[in-house]
């Protein structure tokens, strides 16, 4: 973002990675928390932290837009590439990693 668009694109993009790395990691804490305590409580967890996590980022999206902020593009294309590296990642992990511990 830096190179491409300057100090406002570098923070853009590094704030859309870090939104989304806190979200996952958020989503992954609590549902672990609620299957730990009862894994009928998964569900439950996992709809309303949803719910709250996208209600929290479009209100959050709204006020840095009406700001006229250079970064807002670089933010939303820093969200995007988050979300396809970590889910790409986890496809790695489930596919390779994961798959070679439970065929030994």
């Amino acid at each position: 973002g830096g190179v491409l668009g300057g100090a406002d694109a570098a923070l853009g993009v590094a704030a859309g990675v870090a939104v989304t790395v806190a979200s996952y990691v958020l989503t992954t804490v609590v549902l672990a928390w609620a299957d730990a305590r009862n894994p009928q409580l998964v569900l439950p967890f996992g709809v309303g932290l949803y719910v709250a996590k996208f209600t929290l980022l479009g209100g959050v999206m709204v006020a840095v837009a009406s700001t006229g902020w250079a970064g807002v593009v670089p933010l939303c294309l820093g969200i995007a590439v988050g979300v396809v590296v970590w889910t790409g990642a986890h496809i790695w992990w489930i596919s390779t990693v994961h798959a070679r511990r439970t065929r030994s």
